[in-house]
């Protein structure tokens, strides 16, 4: 029955420091957005977490990690447009981060749950119940992922705006003397 309390105890701990990654690694990502051929293109960029902006290329901005997508989407003021997908990777240094949180307090339950006995039994059980516990909120935040730190959109000429000018209106009549 200790046993099962102290596992217990050790799944409350694992919540109460859930999210190790995003605390010790951070939520967001900076990226450099650039634009080629133009510059000074504004750009939006969009995950699930929220909708970001570059107002002129190449720029920096902030963006809150998601293990979604990120699309980023260009336009210049003479009509060149351009999309770009950023997918997420997993973040070596968030797993890093959540296994040896998941160890750590693992290891301190084991020490203070009961006879030496069990102390291997409460390391391993605590470890893997907090470093799941921690991954899995670390997943949903986004913090166990990551974005590439650079992206250049290719901008071309949009396809739905005519550069043609309009035709000047001539009366047939005004070429008469």
């Amino acid at each position: 029955m200790r046993k099962i309390a102290s596992l217990a105890g050790m799944a409350a701990l694992a919540l109460s420091v859930s999210a190790c990654s995003g605390f010790i690694n951070g939520h967001d990502s900076v990226i450099r957005v650039a634009t080629d051929p133009a510059v000074h293109a504004h750009c939006t960029l969009e995950n699930d977490k929220s909708t970001w902006s570059v107002f002129s290329t190449p720029g920096y901005v902030s963006v809150h990690r998601s293990g979604e997508p990120l699309v980023i989407e260009c336009k210049t003021a003479n009509n060149y447009v351009g999309r770009a997908v950023l997918t997420p990777k997993v973040d070596p240094k968030a797993v890093a981060t959540d296994a040896v949180v998941g160890g750590a307090v693992g290891g301190s339950m084991a020490a203070v749950s009961g006879p030496a006995s069990w102390i291997a039994d409460y390391a391993v059980a605590g470890g893997f119940v907090t470093f799941g516990a921690v991954a899995l909120n670390d997943i949903e935040d986004g913090a166990l992922y990551k974005y590439a730190p650079t992206v250049t959109v290719t901008l071309v000429k949009d396809p739905t705006v005519s550069d043609a000018k309009p035709i000047e209106s001539v009366s047939p009549l005004s070429n008469v003397h």
